[in-house]
């Protein structure tokens, strides 16, 4: 290998210094047994002030959405047994794995992608998460949990027991750990608990604080008979009339027509960026072609961008209401060249937050800085 593929290959930083020096290394494969990158503990005797993992970047190669760690030689004890247990890392697998749960496999963060769940559903259709972070505080984690039961996954949470994570589990009590993911209660038993036990439900204002977190969350039950199992449920736990919930439910269904999951209930006031992508449609809707498509964030957008460049108007019904609102909230003509110069200034500053980040996590990498610096540059000729 020359030093060009090595860069590539994401293993060298700058000008040749070893992306992975100072740590532990564990290869990156893929289910078919193909080593496509690499991730990095800190050894206890290196440099504290480096981050403490570090994977391989995105290459033509390795996805980290893409990559479940350890499916290469679990993928048929998963099939046998007809689901998987899904943990946190490299070291939470390989711990778990040694302790005897061999249907184990890692993901890259606490998130599901529906591309690793698309890589799942070869082999079963049924998952335990077994997750160190905290499940019911973290948005990403709760999205993933439910895109794979809107998979028609069946979607269990195990609570591990007196150990922080399952790579200490593994090590520490193995028979309990392996209780712990026997027992794993389902998705939607685990959230509802969850909510209950931040409240007295006995009081009043406990059962304004539960009936705030859960209404949105029954909400998102798309099977009807599973949701009106938990209404009642729900009901029997607070001793109030399950028509009280339906109400409750009720009220939100017509105030929240958005179906994406774990956005905030209360419609939130458009951003700037937001307003003007909107701006900019409205305003350029003769000259769609025009449009600067790579400044638009907007899905919706996006859609009507694409249909106009290939058809006329009327828009689908299904465009068409969203579209007439942003005619009606940009009834004024404005400068399309001023608004797209504000918007490349929003891309750029957003760009050079997200490399900021990097940088503080991959310290010494030189690329980040000079791209840094060029945007810096960039932005202020705008």
């Amino acid at each position: 290998l020359n030093i060009n593929d090595l860069e590539k290959a994401g293993l060298l930083v700058g000008r040749g210094i070893d992306r992975f020096r100072g740590r532990v290394i564990f290869p990156l494969t893929d289910h078919r047994e193909n080593i496509v990158g690499f991730a990095g503990r800190i050894l206890p005797w290196a440099m504290q002030d480096m981050a403490k993992y570090i994977n391989s970047p995105d290459t033509p190669a390795y996805h980290k959405s893409h990559i479940l760690y350890g499916m290469d030689i679990t993928k048929s004890e998963i099939r046998d047994k007809k689901y998987a247990v899904i943990v946190e890392g490299e070291l939470d697998m390989i711990s778990s794995y040694q302790a005897g749960i061999r249907n184990v496999i890692a993901i890259k963060g606490s998130a599901l992608t529906e591309d690793q769940l698309r890589l799942i559903a070869r082999f079963c259709k049924k998952i335990v998460l077994c997750l160190d972070s905290d499940f019911a505080g973290d948005e990403a984690t709760k999205r993933g949990a439910i895109m794979a039961v809107n998979m028609d996954f069946e979607v269990k949470v195990a609570h591990i027991k007196n150990y922080k994570d399952p790579d200490e589990a593994a090590r520490g009590n193995p028979e309990s750990y392996k209780k712990d993911i026997d027992e794993a209660a389902s998705l939607w038993e685990f959230l509802i608990n969850q909510i209950f036990s931040k409240y007295d439900s006995g009081t009043g204002s406990g059962k304004a604080s539960i009936s705030k977190e859960i209404i949105p969350l029954l909400r998102l039950i798309q099977d009807k008979i599973v949701q009106s199992f938990y209404i009642e449920n729900v009901a029997r736990k607070l001793s109030v009339p399950t028509e009280a919930v339906m109400t409750e439910l009720q009220k939100i269904n017509t105030t929240v027509k958005s179906e994406s999951s774990f956005k905030n209930i209360v419609k939130k006031e458009k951003n700037r960026r937001e307003l003007l992508e909107e701006k900019l449609l409205v305003n350029s809707v003769e000259k769609i072609d025009l449009i600067p498509v790579d400044l638009i964030t907007s899905e919706f957008i996006k859609k009507i961008i694409n249909y106009l460049s290939k058809n006329k108007f009327p828009l689908p019904k299904e465009l068409e209401e969203g579209y007439a609102e942003m005619v009606l909230a940009n009834s004024d003509n404005e400068n399309v060249d001023l608004i797209i110069k504000e918007l490349k200034t929003l891309q750029i500053k957003e760009k050079l937050e997200e490399i900021g980040k990097r940088i503080k996590k991959e310290e010494g990498n030189e690329d980040l800085l000079k791209e840094f610096s060029e945007l810096s540059k960039k932005l202020s000729t705008l």
